[in-house]
Protein backbone atom coordinates (compact mmCIF):
# COMPACT_ATOMS: atom_id res chain seq x y z
CA UNK A 1 0.00 0.00 0.00
CA UNK A 2 3.18 2.47 0.84
CA UNK A 3 4.84 2.00 -1.97
CA UNK A 4 7.42 -0.09 -0.21
CA UNK A 5 9.33 -3.17 0.14
CA UNK A 6 9.92 -6.19 2.98
CA UNK A 7 12.36 -8.74 4.48
CA UNK A 8 9.10 -10.96 5.22
CA UNK A 9 5.81 -10.43 3.73
CA UNK A 10 3.07 -11.88 5.65
CA UNK A 11 -0.72 -11.98 3.97
CA UNK A 12 -3.53 -13.04 6.03
CA UNK A 13 -6.81 -13.88 4.15
CA UNK A 14 -6.12 -11.80 1.19
CA UNK A 15 -10.04 -12.41 -0.09
CA UNK A 16 -12.95 -10.79 1.03
CA UNK A 17 -15.29 -14.06 1.87
CA UNK A 18 -18.67 -12.34 1.01
CA UNK A 19 -16.84 -11.22 -2.89
CA UNK A 20 -14.69 -14.45 -3.72
CA UNK A 21 -17.82 -15.86 -5.85
CA UNK A 22 -17.30 -13.12 -7.91
CA UNK A 23 -14.67 -13.55 -10.78
CA UNK A 24 -13.79 -10.25 -11.32
CA UNK A 25 -13.17 -9.53 -7.16
CA UNK A 26 -11.24 -12.92 -6.83
CA UNK A 27 -9.36 -11.82 -10.19
CA UNK A 28 -8.36 -8.73 -8.54
CA UNK A 29 -7.02 -9.84 -5.29
CA UNK A 30 -5.14 -12.74 -7.32
CA UNK A 31 -3.57 -9.28 -9.32
CA UNK A 32 -2.94 -7.76 -6.28
CA UNK A 33 -1.08 -10.87 -5.00
CA UNK A 34 0.91 -11.29 -8.04
CA UNK A 35 2.14 -7.50 -7.88
CA UNK A 36 2.92 -7.51 -4.09
CA UNK A 37 4.92 -11.43 -4.34
CA UNK A 38 7.14 -9.95 -7.06
CA UNK A 39 7.73 -6.43 -6.38
CA UNK A 40 7.86 -5.82 -2.68
CA UNK A 41 10.45 -8.52 -1.32
CA UNK A 42 13.45 -6.42 -0.28
CA UNK A 43 15.80 -9.04 -0.91
CA UNK A 44 13.75 -11.83 -3.24
CA UNK A 45 16.80 -14.24 -2.56
CA UNK A 46 15.62 -14.45 0.86
CA UNK A 47 12.93 -13.13 1.76
CA UNK A 48 10.27 -15.47 2.91
CA UNK A 49 6.52 -15.55 1.60
CA UNK A 50 3.65 -16.05 4.29
CA UNK A 51 0.49 -16.73 3.24
CA UNK A 52 -1.95 -17.52 5.99
CA UNK A 53 -5.80 -18.49 4.51
CA UNK A 54 -9.01 -20.35 4.40
CA UNK A 55 -9.77 -22.02 1.01
CA UNK A 56 -12.91 -19.95 -0.51
CA UNK A 57 -12.42 -21.18 -4.35
CA UNK A 58 -9.82 -23.47 -6.47
CA UNK A 59 -8.89 -20.21 -8.16
CA UNK A 60 -8.24 -18.14 -4.92
CA UNK A 61 -4.51 -17.29 -3.62
CA UNK A 62 -3.56 -20.65 -2.15
CA UNK A 63 -4.94 -22.22 -5.58
CA UNK A 64 -3.14 -20.37 -7.63
CA UNK A 65 0.00 -21.02 -5.51
CA UNK A 66 -0.04 -24.62 -5.34
CA UNK A 67 -0.88 -24.80 -8.70
CA UNK A 68 1.63 -23.05 -9.98
CA UNK A 69 4.60 -23.72 -11.72
CA UNK A 70 7.17 -22.49 -8.26
CA UNK A 71 4.71 -24.87 -5.96
CA UNK A 72 7.77 -26.80 -5.13
CA UNK A 73 9.29 -23.63 -3.72
CA UNK A 74 6.77 -23.47 -1.25
CA UNK A 75 5.59 -25.14 2.41
CA UNK A 76 2.04 -26.23 2.53
CA UNK A 77 1.08 -26.74 6.11
CA UNK A 78 -2.63 -27.90 6.29
CA UNK A 79 -4.19 -28.74 9.27
CA UNK A 80 -8.03 -29.50 8.73
CA UNK A 81 -10.38 -29.68 11.60
CA UNK A 82 -11.29 -33.16 10.93
CA UNK A 83 -8.64 -35.55 10.10
CA UNK A 84 -8.33 -36.81 6.32
CA UNK A 85 -6.06 -39.93 5.94
CA UNK A 86 -5.95 -39.60 2.22
CA UNK A 87 -4.61 -35.57 2.54
CA UNK A 88 -2.21 -36.24 5.40
CA UNK A 89 0.14 -33.77 5.10
CA UNK A 90 3.75 -34.41 5.33
CA UNK A 91 5.65 -30.70 4.83
CA UNK A 92 9.17 -30.46 3.53
CA UNK A 93 10.52 -29.35 6.95
CA UNK A 94 9.84 -32.72 8.47
CA UNK A 95 6.52 -32.13 10.12
CA UNK A 96 3.52 -34.29 9.72
CA UNK A 97 -0.08 -34.74 10.72
CA UNK A 98 0.29 -35.99 14.60
CA UNK A 99 -3.25 -38.11 13.98
CA UNK A 100 -1.38 -39.75 11.46
CA UNK A 101 1.32 -41.28 13.29
CA UNK A 102 1.76 -43.38 16.46
CA UNK A 103 3.15 -43.07 19.98
CA UNK A 104 6.74 -42.67 18.22
CA UNK A 105 6.01 -40.44 16.08
CA UNK A 106 5.97 -43.45 13.02
CA UNK A 107 3.80 -43.03 10.23
CA UNK A 108 0.46 -45.41 10.70
CA UNK A 109 -0.21 -48.55 8.25
CA UNK A 110 -3.00 -48.03 5.95
CA UNK A 111 -5.38 -49.80 7.99
CA UNK A 112 -4.53 -48.24 11.15
CA UNK A 113 -4.43 -44.70 9.67
CA UNK A 114 -8.13 -45.14 8.03
CA UNK A 115 -9.07 -45.58 11.58
CA UNK A 116 -8.25 -41.73 12.28
CA UNK A 117 -10.33 -41.08 10.29
CA UNK A 118 -12.33 -38.09 11.49
CA UNK A 119 -10.32 -37.27 14.31
CA UNK A 120 -10.83 -33.61 15.76
CA UNK A 121 -7.76 -31.15 15.53
CA UNK A 122 -7.64 -29.97 18.93
CA UNK A 123 -10.94 -31.69 21.06
CA UNK A 124 -9.52 -29.82 23.85
CA UNK A 125 -11.25 -26.87 22.77
CA UNK A 126 -13.51 -27.72 19.30
CA UNK A 127 -15.06 -30.71 21.04
CA UNK A 128 -17.35 -33.16 18.55
CA UNK A 129 -20.82 -31.33 19.90
CA UNK A 130 -18.84 -27.77 19.26
CA UNK A 131 -17.51 -29.03 15.60
CA UNK A 132 -21.44 -30.24 15.22
CA UNK A 133 -22.82 -26.91 15.85
CA UNK A 134 -20.20 -25.08 13.35
CA UNK A 135 -20.95 -26.90 10.90
CA UNK A 136 -24.90 -26.20 10.98
CA UNK A 137 -24.01 -22.98 11.33
CA UNK A 138 -21.68 -22.64 8.66
CA UNK A 139 -23.29 -25.01 5.91
CA UNK A 140 -21.25 -27.52 3.45
CA UNK A 141 -19.55 -25.06 1.58
CA UNK A 142 -18.19 -22.85 4.33
CA UNK A 143 -17.50 -25.84 6.37
CA UNK A 144 -15.14 -27.37 3.61
CA UNK A 145 -13.31 -24.11 3.74
CA UNK A 146 -12.99 -23.34 6.24
CA UNK A 147 -12.41 -26.04 8.71
CA UNK A 148 -11.22 -29.01 5.96
CA UNK A 149 -9.46 -26.39 3.28
CA UNK A 150 -11.57 -27.65 0.66
CA UNK A 151 -13.05 -25.32 -1.41
CA UNK A 152 -15.47 -28.11 -2.55
CA UNK A 153 -17.35 -30.53 -0.16
CA UNK A 154 -15.49 -33.77 -0.98
CA UNK A 155 -18.74 -35.55 -2.26
CA UNK A 156 -19.22 -32.57 -4.12
CA UNK A 157 -21.25 -29.47 -4.18
CA UNK A 158 -24.81 -28.33 -5.43
CA UNK A 159 -23.81 -32.13 -7.75
CA UNK A 160 -22.46 -34.45 -5.87
CA UNK A 161 -20.22 -37.35 -7.31
CA UNK A 162 -22.49 -40.54 -5.79
CA UNK A 163 -25.66 -38.74 -7.87
CA UNK A 164 -24.11 -40.97 -11.04
CA UNK A 165 -25.05 -43.65 -12.04
CA UNK A 166 -22.03 -46.27 -13.98
CA UNK A 167 -22.98 -47.55 -16.90
CA UNK A 168 -21.32 -50.50 -18.24
CA UNK A 169 -21.82 -52.74 -20.90
CA UNK A 170 -20.37 -55.63 -22.26
CA UNK A 171 -19.70 -54.59 -25.98
CA UNK A 172 -18.95 -50.80 -24.45
CA UNK A 173 -22.53 -49.33 -26.35
CA UNK A 174 -24.83 -47.30 -25.15
CA UNK A 175 -28.38 -48.58 -25.42
CA UNK A 176 -30.69 -47.37 -28.26
CA UNK A 177 -31.73 -43.37 -27.57
CA UNK A 178 -35.08 -41.84 -27.58
CA UNK A 179 -34.04 -38.80 -28.29
CA UNK A 180 -29.94 -37.17 -28.36
CA UNK A 181 -28.97 -33.52 -27.28
CA UNK A 182 -25.57 -31.81 -28.34
CA UNK A 183 -25.35 -28.92 -25.72
CA UNK A 184 -22.93 -26.26 -26.39
CA UNK A 185 -21.66 -23.68 -24.18
CA UNK A 186 -19.75 -21.45 -26.81
CA UNK A 187 -16.38 -19.52 -26.64
CA UNK A 188 -14.73 -18.04 -29.89
CA UNK A 189 -11.06 -17.63 -29.12
CA UNK A 190 -7.96 -20.09 -29.25
CA UNK A 191 -6.19 -18.12 -26.48
CA UNK A 192 -6.06 -20.29 -23.24
CA UNK A 193 -5.92 -17.60 -20.81
CA UNK A 194 -9.91 -16.48 -22.16
CA UNK A 195 -12.93 -18.83 -21.54
CA UNK A 196 -13.32 -22.17 -23.52
CA UNK A 197 -15.57 -23.66 -25.37
CA UNK A 198 -17.48 -27.06 -24.55
CA UNK A 199 -19.36 -29.67 -25.43
CA UNK A 200 -21.54 -32.71 -23.97
CA UNK A 201 -23.69 -35.08 -25.25
CA UNK A 202 -26.94 -36.42 -23.76
CA UNK A 203 -28.97 -39.28 -24.93
CA UNK A 204 -32.21 -40.08 -23.91
CA UNK A 205 -33.32 -44.00 -23.17
CA UNK A 206 -35.97 -45.99 -21.82
CA UNK A 207 -35.96 -49.52 -20.48
CA UNK A 208 -39.69 -51.85 -20.89
CA UNK A 209 -41.93 -50.05 -17.46
CA UNK A 210 -39.11 -48.21 -16.43
CA UNK A 211 -38.56 -44.19 -15.93
CA UNK A 212 -36.83 -42.80 -18.47
CA UNK A 213 -32.73 -42.29 -18.26
CA UNK A 214 -30.27 -40.04 -19.52
CA UNK A 215 -26.96 -40.74 -20.34
CA UNK A 216 -23.65 -38.99 -21.25
CA UNK A 217 -22.39 -40.02 -24.61
CA UNK A 218 -19.30 -37.22 -25.01
CA UNK A 219 -17.67 -34.09 -24.12
CA UNK A 220 -15.16 -31.68 -24.75
CA UNK A 221 -13.53 -28.97 -24.16
CA UNK A 222 -11.70 -26.59 -26.82
CA UNK A 223 -10.12 -23.44 -27.42
CA UNK A 224 -11.77 -22.63 -30.91
CA UNK A 225 -11.90 -19.66 -33.28
CA UNK A 226 -15.61 -19.23 -34.89
CA UNK A 227 -15.11 -20.93 -37.89
CA UNK A 228 -12.09 -22.63 -39.90
CA UNK A 229 -10.59 -21.76 -43.13
CA UNK A 230 -12.25 -23.20 -46.17
CA UNK A 231 -10.55 -26.52 -47.62
CA UNK A 232 -11.35 -28.18 -50.90
CA UNK A 233 -12.12 -32.29 -50.23
CA UNK A 234 -10.03 -33.96 -52.88
CA UNK A 235 -11.92 -35.88 -56.05
CA UNK A 236 -11.04 -39.42 -54.55
CA UNK A 237 -10.85 -38.54 -50.62
CA UNK A 238 -13.55 -40.27 -48.36
CA UNK A 239 -14.85 -37.77 -46.07
CA UNK A 240 -13.00 -40.06 -43.15
CA UNK A 241 -9.71 -39.51 -44.77
CA UNK A 242 -10.91 -35.74 -45.20
CA UNK A 243 -11.62 -35.35 -42.11
CA UNK A 244 -8.74 -36.62 -40.41
CA UNK A 245 -6.43 -34.72 -42.88
CA UNK A 246 -8.76 -30.99 -42.13
CA UNK A 247 -9.29 -31.86 -38.14
CA UNK A 248 -6.65 -29.77 -36.71
CA UNK A 249 -7.71 -26.38 -38.74
CA UNK A 250 -11.10 -27.11 -37.13
CA UNK A 251 -13.19 -24.16 -35.70
CA UNK A 252 -16.23 -24.06 -33.48
CA UNK A 253 -18.76 -25.04 -36.38
CA UNK A 254 -16.99 -27.55 -37.99
CA UNK A 255 -16.59 -29.48 -34.41
CA UNK A 256 -20.35 -28.84 -33.65
CA UNK A 257 -21.53 -30.64 -37.34
CA UNK A 258 -18.73 -33.30 -36.65
CA UNK A 259 -20.15 -34.21 -33.20
CA UNK A 260 -23.90 -33.85 -34.31
CA UNK A 261 -23.18 -35.86 -37.22
CA UNK A 262 -21.13 -38.61 -35.32
CA UNK A 263 -24.03 -39.39 -32.67
CA UNK A 264 -26.79 -39.06 -34.80
CA UNK A 265 -28.13 -36.28 -32.79
CA UNK A 266 -32.07 -34.66 -33.06
CA UNK A 267 -31.15 -31.53 -31.31
CA UNK A 268 -28.30 -29.11 -31.19
CA UNK A 269 -28.56 -26.43 -28.51
CA UNK A 270 -26.52 -23.34 -28.05
CA UNK A 271 -26.84 -20.68 -25.33
CA UNK A 272 -29.46 -17.76 -27.04
CA UNK A 273 -26.78 -15.14 -25.44
CA UNK A 274 -23.91 -13.06 -26.84
CA UNK A 275 -21.78 -15.25 -29.57
CA UNK A 276 -23.61 -18.08 -29.17
CA UNK A 277 -26.69 -16.60 -30.50
CA UNK A 278 -24.33 -15.83 -34.15
CA UNK A 279 -23.12 -19.28 -34.06
CA UNK A 280 -26.59 -21.16 -33.91
CA UNK A 281 -27.55 -18.56 -36.53
CA UNK A 282 -24.33 -19.71 -38.93
CA UNK A 283 -25.43 -23.15 -38.23
CA UNK A 284 -29.00 -23.13 -39.19
CA UNK A 285 -28.21 -21.13 -42.19
CA UNK A 286 -24.89 -23.14 -42.68
CA UNK A 287 -26.32 -26.91 -41.81
CA UNK A 288 -30.08 -26.53 -42.54
CA UNK A 289 -30.62 -29.46 -44.58
CA UNK A 290 -28.96 -31.66 -41.75
CA UNK A 291 -30.69 -34.43 -39.71
CA UNK A 292 -30.71 -32.49 -36.36
CA UNK A 293 -31.81 -29.09 -35.56
CA UNK A 294 -30.22 -26.39 -34.10
CA UNK A 295 -32.08 -24.51 -30.81
CA UNK A 296 -31.02 -21.28 -29.65
CA UNK A 297 -31.90 -21.83 -25.96
CA UNK A 298 -33.03 -19.02 -23.93
CA UNK A 299 -30.96 -17.63 -21.14
CA UNK A 300 -33.24 -17.84 -17.36
CA UNK A 301 -31.97 -17.04 -14.59
CA UNK A 302 -28.03 -16.89 -13.49
CA UNK A 303 -25.26 -19.79 -13.66
CA UNK A 304 -26.36 -21.03 -10.11
CA UNK A 305 -29.85 -20.87 -10.45
CA UNK A 306 -30.02 -23.13 -14.11
CA UNK A 307 -27.28 -25.95 -11.59
CA UNK A 308 -30.28 -26.21 -8.63
CA UNK A 309 -32.78 -26.66 -11.65
CA UNK A 310 -30.82 -29.68 -13.08
CA UNK A 311 -29.96 -31.00 -9.63
CA UNK A 312 -33.26 -33.00 -8.90
CA UNK A 313 -32.51 -35.03 -12.23
CA UNK A 314 -28.79 -36.35 -10.82
CA UNK A 315 -30.14 -36.76 -7.00
CA UNK A 316 -32.91 -38.96 -8.52
CA UNK A 317 -30.21 -40.95 -9.71
CA UNK A 318 -31.52 -40.69 -13.33
CA UNK A 319 -28.14 -39.65 -15.04
CA UNK A 320 -25.21 -42.16 -16.12
CA UNK A 321 -22.06 -42.34 -17.42
CA UNK A 322 -19.62 -44.62 -18.73
CA UNK A 323 -15.68 -44.95 -17.16
CA UNK A 324 -13.89 -42.53 -19.38
CA UNK A 325 -11.22 -39.87 -19.40
CA UNK A 326 -13.50 -37.24 -20.68
CA UNK A 327 -17.09 -38.15 -18.77
CA UNK A 328 -14.31 -37.47 -14.89
CA UNK A 329 -13.82 -34.14 -17.13
CA UNK A 330 -17.43 -33.36 -16.44
CA UNK A 331 -18.30 -35.26 -13.44
CA UNK A 332 -15.42 -33.58 -11.44
CA UNK A 333 -16.34 -30.38 -12.96
CA UNK A 334 -19.99 -30.36 -11.87
CA UNK A 335 -19.06 -31.74 -8.39
CA UNK A 336 -16.31 -28.29 -7.77
CA UNK A 337 -19.04 -26.19 -9.21
CA UNK A 338 -19.21 -23.32 -8.27
CA UNK A 339 -16.05 -23.16 -6.62
CA UNK A 340 -14.09 -24.84 -9.62
CA UNK A 341 -11.66 -23.21 -12.29
CA UNK A 342 -14.09 -23.71 -15.09
CA UNK A 343 -17.64 -23.64 -15.36
CA UNK A 344 -18.72 -24.52 -19.34
CA UNK A 345 -19.25 -28.17 -18.87
CA UNK A 346 -21.49 -27.35 -15.96
CA UNK A 347 -23.26 -24.79 -18.60
CA UNK A 348 -23.34 -27.26 -21.26
CA UNK A 349 -24.59 -29.88 -18.87
CA UNK A 350 -27.59 -28.06 -17.07
CA UNK A 351 -28.72 -26.49 -20.36
CA UNK A 352 -29.34 -29.78 -21.67
CA UNK A 353 -30.55 -31.10 -18.71
CA UNK A 354 -33.55 -28.59 -18.33
CA UNK A 355 -33.80 -28.19 -21.94
CA UNK A 356 -35.15 -31.91 -21.48
CA UNK A 357 -37.30 -31.51 -18.45
CA UNK A 358 -38.94 -29.23 -20.17
CA UNK A 359 -39.40 -31.27 -23.65
CA UNK A 360 -41.18 -33.81 -21.85
CA UNK A 361 -37.86 -36.45 -21.83
CA UNK A 362 -36.51 -36.27 -18.44
CA UNK A 363 -39.30 -36.65 -15.93
CA UNK A 364 -38.71 -36.69 -12.18
CA UNK A 365 -40.05 -40.03 -10.52
CA UNK A 366 -42.40 -38.36 -9.21
CA UNK A 367 -44.06 -37.20 -12.78
CA UNK A 368 -43.19 -40.67 -13.98
CA UNK A 369 -45.62 -42.28 -11.39
CA UNK A 370 -47.76 -39.74 -11.72
CA UNK A 371 -48.65 -40.01 -15.54
CA UNK A 372 -48.96 -43.81 -14.79
CA UNK A 373 -51.25 -43.96 -12.78
CA UNK A 374 -53.17 -41.26 -15.00
CA UNK A 375 -52.34 -43.76 -17.47
CA UNK A 376 -53.96 -46.55 -15.83
CA UNK A 377 -57.17 -44.41 -14.62
CA UNK A 378 -57.85 -43.84 -18.44
CA UNK A 379 -57.55 -48.02 -18.58
CA UNK A 380 -60.20 -48.79 -15.98
CA UNK A 381 -62.69 -45.75 -17.38
CA UNK A 382 -65.81 -47.98 -18.63
CA UNK A 383 -66.78 -46.83 -22.23
CA UNK A 384 -68.90 -44.10 -23.07
CA UNK A 385 -72.52 -44.74 -24.27
CA UNK A 386 -75.31 -42.68 -25.47
CA UNK A 387 -77.24 -40.46 -22.94
CA UNK A 388 -80.37 -41.21 -25.28
CA UNK A 389 -81.32 -44.43 -27.07
CA UNK A 390 -80.25 -44.09 -30.89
Amino acid sequence: MLGIGGDVLIVDDPHNTEEAESDADRKTALTWWKELSTTRLNNPKQSPLIVIMQRLHEEDVSGHILSSEWSGDWVHLMIPMQYEHRRHCVTVLGWQDPRGLDENGEKLEEPEIEAREGALMWPERFGVREVARIKAELGPYFSSGRLQQMPVPDKGGIFQRDWWQLWESPDGKFPPMDHIVVSVDGAFTEKEENDPTACTVWGCFEREGEISKIMLMSAWRKWLPFHGPQIVKDVNETVDAFRWRTQKYWGLLEWIEYTADRFHANTVLIEAKGPGLSAAQSLQSRFGIKPWSVIAAPVKGDKVARAFAAQPTFAQGLVYAPIRDWSQLVIDELANFPKGKYDDLTDSTTQAINFLRTAGRAPSREEWAANKAMEGSRRRRPRPTALYPC
